[in-house]
């Protein structure tokens, strides 16, 4: 007799909807609890898992990465930029009719520029820092739900495992009965040589199952842990049943995926590199009033401007205190009051090619967009395909297992008559184990292409539950 161990596959899944409730009761607990607020190993169920991975560290970056975002769209734009400006000089000359030494304080000068117009350039890197911004929450979003589903494949992963070493360790139990089973009837003449090896191999395929098993639930577990940000001893609990995400169009997919939206925004600032590229070849106009009076000791000035170069406001007030090392004793007295108005005319030869590649660049931005579209209705028909072939391969290890369930009653009825030997039974009954071991794992892989059909259609895959 030679010994057989059970093939199961290494997928994940359950389908034991009673523990739904506890599950997500355990996710809505923990989302306020620190991720590594435990730093010994842990036994973690379902929902403990899948609540710390949407903390995990991977999250964690993203959130740092939308709150940098968030500081660089405050510093864009703001109401007011400008300086104030004065000091202090000292100077010494042996030229005819000027002091040998001379110094006091410099002018007061302050520049303010108003940023009230929304546009030009300024109001264009407020708008790319909105961009960014965005950018930066959809990663989150993306972020949060790939830990979402890593985590559930991770923690999947493990629970079949153990349960996997498990059978192992019975395959290997049976495995030696076998073997001392075959020296027995050797030693009566009844075995050859060859099934005594036969049954040795059994064994020690066996044993080595039982040790590749234990390694890769070390692996998963270890996976697991990086997943959620803290050690993870074990995992308990079969995972609630899911529901394919449904009443969601494939417009509405297009709407809401963060490469479709990021193909969009990526168009937009394209078109907004085009116009600036336009401003800069066209003439440009600089109007200005300046306000000047003194007393012949003190003097003060004010002036307002407006420019097509930046179509923002400007303020320039300075004051000269008696004394100051730029009088040279002829302050102004009385008021003065000057217009001016500036044509800037761009000879850059180089402007016309670097307009072309800007408008190249719309042209381009606007391909990515419909092939960002496309390969989004694509990854949406491949999830909904996946979870077809998934459901089916489910119902076949579904009857193979009642299938199993049977043949294990019947030998359980034949060792009852007399009809076989008590490792038949065995064999029969881990047969039928493995069968439900494989069958819990279809309906894994099923709960994962419903999870990764929800990401292709732009949703969160709690919603899957």
């Amino acid at each position: 007799m030679s010994a057989r161990r059970p093939r199961f596959p290494g997928a994940v899944g359950g389908r034991h909807a009673t523990r739904r409730a506890l599950a997500f009761l355990a996710i809505a607990g923990l989302h306020a609890l620190p991720v590594r607020a435990q730093a010994a190993p842990t036994t973690l169920d379902f929902g403990a898992a899948v609540a710390l991975a949407r903390q995990g560290p991977s999250v964690t970056a993203a959130e740092l990465a939308v709150r940098g975002a968030q500081a660089k769209l405050a510093a864009s734009f703001p109401a007011m930029t400008g300086s104030l400006q004065t000091g202090l000089s000292q100077s010494w000359s042996d030229a005819s009719g000027v002091s040998s030494q001379r110094g006091g304080l410099e002018p007061f000068s302050l520049s303010a520029t108003f940023n009230v117009v929304p546009y030009g350039p300024g109001f264009d890197a407020r708008l790319d820092a909105e961009r960014a911004l965005a950018t930066a929450r959809m990663a989150l979003d993306d972020t949060t739900r790939q830990a979402t589903v890593d985590a559930v494949r991770a923690y999947l992963q493990a629970l079949r495992t153990q349960r996997r070493i498990e059978l192992d360790a019975r395959a290997v139990a049976l495995a030696e009965a076998s073997a001392q089973h075959v020296r027995t009837l050797q030693d009566a003449g009844n075995a050859t040589d060859a099934s005594v090896a036969d049954a040795a191999m059994a064994l020690m395929q066996a044993r080595i199952a039982l040790a590749s098993d234990r390694l890769a639930l070390a692996t998963a577990l270890a996976d697991l842990s990086d997943r959620v940000g803290r050690t993870v001893a074990g995992v308990a609990g079969e995972p609630p049943a899911g529901h394919a995400a449904t009443g969601s169009t494939l417009d509405d997919a297009l709407a809401r995926r963060s490469d479709v939206r990021q193909a969009a925004l990526a168009l937009e600032a394209a078109r907004r590199g085009y116009a600036a590229g336009v401003r800069s070849m066209v003439p440009s106009a600089r109007a200005s009033a300046d306000l000047a009076s003194g007393d012949g000791s003190t003097s003060w000035g004010a002036g307002i401007a407006y420019g097509t170069s930046t179509f923002q406001p400007s303020l320039q007030a300075s004051v000269t205190p008696g004394g100051s090392t730029t009088s040279n004793g002829s302050t102004l007295q009385g008021t003065r009051l000057a217009l001016a108005l500036t044509i800037n005319v761009p000879l850059d030869t180089s402007v016309g090619a670097a307009l072309e590649g800007a408008r190249l660049t719309v042209a381009a931005a606007d391909r990515e967009l419909e092939r960002a579209r496309q390969r989004a209705a694509l990854a949406v028909a491949s999830a909904e395909r996946t979870l077809g072939s998934n459901t089916l391969q489910a119902r076949l290890a579904t009857a193979q297992r009642d299938r199993a369930a049977e043949k294990a009653d019947e030998a359980a009825r034949r060792l009852d008559l007399g009809l076989v030997a008590t490792p038949e039974l065995d064999r029969a009954r881990l047969d039928a184990d493995g069968a439900d071991l494989v069958a819990r794992a279809a309906d894994d892989a099923v709960l994962l292409a419903r999870l990764e059909l929800a990401q292709a259609l732009g949703l969160d895959p709690l919603e899957v539950f």
